[in-house]
């Protein structure tokens, strides 16, 4: 993956600001993580406006790694796997690229179907299993 190491630590540095904190980031705020949202802003992963007042969800973070990755959209013609997102939801297309890429697996309910929980919070160890399969 050509993806930096540098770039997907910024990441990961950020999603633990919008699991942490409740503010918009402003550049030369004054706090701990400034280089890093910075420098996610400057790689155009975020916005200038990034609110890390906003949950960190299953769907989000596929965005950001996608953009942060630069992994490309999954081949026209892919099919969806996951029975809960259609292709109108804002994440539709960066689940289906890095399931595609084999990072985001999604889920099986109840019912035995599988299900990517776009709009579900992350848990540590979700984010944890996400930037791992991304550095490999």
């Amino acid at each position: 993956m050509k993806a930096s190491k540098k770039l997907l630590s910024a990441l990961l540095a950020a999603i633990m600001i919008i699991s942490s904190f409740q503010v918009v980031f402003a550049e030369e705020s004054g706090n701990w993580y400034d280089e890093a949202v910075s420098y996610l802003v400057e790689k155009k992963v975020i916005a200038e406006n990034f609110n890390v007042e906003s949950k960190m969800t299953r769907g989000l973070l596929a965005q950001l790694l996608q953009k942060a990755a630069g992994i490309p959209d999954a081949p026209e013609g892919t099919a969806n796997p996951f029975t809960d997102i259609m292709e109108n939801h804002a994440s539709y297309r960066a689940i289906l690229a890095l399931n595609t890429a084999g990072i985001f697996n999604g889920s099986v309910d109840s019912r035995g179907q599988k299900v990517a929980l776009a709009d579900s919070s992350l848990t540590r160890e979700q984010t944890a299993a996400f930037l791992d399969r991304s550095f490999k």
